[in-house]
């Protein structure tokens, strides 16, 4: 089945102007680019609005393998 990212998570107007969403991707710096370029190919967000790859152990969050990357994307809806 076949969906169009829109259709998944579409930025619409909500109660509050200041609602906003945070993605966050973790695993190795090659594959999060390579998601990263494939959500932007999708439509879902500019390659150059998620934060650059930064090592899981420079930002100070709990994983596994502390040789993943970690990106991040802040959506905020407006009304």
């Amino acid at each position: 089945m076949n969906y169009n990212i829109r259709q998944l998570l579409p930025i619409e107007p909500t109660q509050s102007e200041n609602e906003s969403i945070r993605f966050i991707l973790i695993g190795s710096r090659d594959w999060i680019t390579e998601t990263i370029h494939t959500l932007h190919h999708l439509g879902f967000a500019e390659a150059s609005l998620w934060s650059p790859n930064t090592e899981c152990s420079e930002a100070s969050v709990p994983v596994p393998n502390s040789t993943e990357a970690m990106a991040l994307l802040k959506r905020t809806r407006s009304r």
